[in-house]
């Protein structure tokens, strides 16, 4: 449980640190029954303080980014790879888009190319759909989901199937 919460509390700063600015960021913890947020930012640069971050918690963990081929999403998976995650996996419905942006990535980050190339996949799923995603999540050993395809814009009366496949499933969440 602590292994956990260390890892999603390093992922919430990879987010703000991501954004550079401020960020609200919330997560739903196994074992939970709460979900927790928080608005966070980062200090201003100028002075001589020591900005440096670890990302060790990220080492060899194998995660699920919902909605990772767009413009977040896809910052996130990458910075995912490069700060030492083994696995990541672009949940979503469309492959195509998909491979559109790995593509984009594999150019981008070619020191990366390789780990990209290799352990970064997709995996089709409706994130308003419990069933799918846990279909997905019972595909292979995750230690977190980030979503990241606005999980919570005008969702009223919709689902979140992201969140409560995470629940059902016992894994950690953050968006």
């Amino acid at each position: 449980h602590s292994t956990s919460t260390a890892l999603l509390s390093r992922c919430i700063l990879l987010t703000i640190f991501l954004s550079a600015g401020s960020s609200v960021c919330g997560f739903f913890a196994p074992g939970s029954t709460h979900f927790r947020s928080s608005t966070m930012s980062l200090p201003a640069s100028g002075g001589n303080e020591d900005h440096n971050m670890s990302f060790d918690a990220l080492s060899g963990k194998r995660i699920l980014v919902v909605g990772g081929s767009g413009r977040v999403g896809g910052s996130v998976v990458t910075q995912l790879i490069k700060r030492g995650a083994s696995h990541v996996t672009v949940g979503g419905t469309s492959e195509e888009r998909f491979d559109e942006s790995k593509a984009r990535w594999l150019e981008l980050f070619e020191q990366q190319r390789e780990i990209l190339s290799d352990n970064v996949n997709f995996a089709k799923m409706e994130r308003e759909n419990e069933k799918s995603v846990s279909s997905v999540l019972a595909g292979a050993s995750y230690d977190l989901v980030v979503h990241t395809a606005g999980p919570f814009q005008g969702k009223v009366t919709v689902n979140n199937g992201v969140l409560a496949a995470c629940i059902l499933n016992k894994v950690a969440y953050v968006d």
